[in-house]
């Protein structure tokens, strides 16, 4: 329905009375989410910081702002990942070959409800990230952020006894991509690794391949993701 309005003003205000409907009768009445306004500041603060964070930390930033208790926190999300609006993942740490599950990231099932949460103002990286999960994810793919020693990248998943690595890069200068290059050669693995970067013409970039590090646009990704 949202594709076939032409104006962006009216695609909001759809997009915003579907949120409101759906916290309405999926949250609040299902759940008895007495405080409105509360649940509404704690998924807009997920929206628009895409962090690994444990809940004990979640509840300390939003306390900053809004006095919540750890308890509704976990309400708060946990009524979130049972109505599919969140869907946490954990990071998978390469050195001890185990996830961690003291933190974790929480995306959204829906990009333009996330972008409606922080007032269809989300960086579009956020967004970018997101809408790869998604795929992933709607793929039955068991998903994790990774991580190598102090480097946090953006997933890794296991299906039909093969390992994937996938980093999006921010990077836009040539010098810097080839440093996160060698950053995903560094780890020892046979398995295929994908940097994804916004645009190779824009980076110079014209070497693609360096071992098993693929250089590939988002979008290519995307793509060739979805045709298999």
């Amino acid at each position: 329905e949202i594709k076939f309005l032409e104006s962006k003003q009216l695609k909001q205000k759809f997009l915003t009375l579907s949120k409101s409907d759906l916290f309405l009768n999926n949250i609040f009445k299902e759940y008895w989410v007495k405080n409105i306004d509360l649940y509404t500041y704690t998924l807009s603060f997920l929206a628009k910081n895409n962090i690994s964070i444990s809940l004990r930390e979640l509840q300390k930033q939003i306390n900053e702002s809004k006095k919540i208790s750890t308890k509704t926190i976990i309400d708060y999300i946990d009524y979130s990942i049972q109505t599919k609006i969140l869907k946490r993942v954990y990071a998978f740490d390469l050195k001890t070959n185990k996830a961690i599950q003291s933190k974790a990231k929480y995306y959204f099932t829906d990009n333009w409800i996330r972008n409606s949460l922080v007032n269809f103002n989300t960086q579009k990286n956020i967004l970018v990230e997101n809408l790869i999960f998604n795929i992933l994810e709607y793929n039955n793919i068991k998903i994790f952020t990774w991580l190598n020693w102090k480097f946090e990248f953006s997933f890794y998943w296991e299906k039909d006894s093969k390992k994937i690595y996938i980093h999006i890069s921010k990077q836009i200068k040539k010098e810097e991509i080839k440093k996160e290059v060698n950053k995903l050669l560094k780890i020892w693995t046979e398995s295929k690794k994908y940097l994804l970067i916004e645009s190779k013409e824009k980076s110079a970039i014209r070497k693609v391949e360096y071992g098993n590090v693929k250089i590939m646009e988002v979008w290519e990704f995307l793509e060739n993701f979805t045709k298999k």
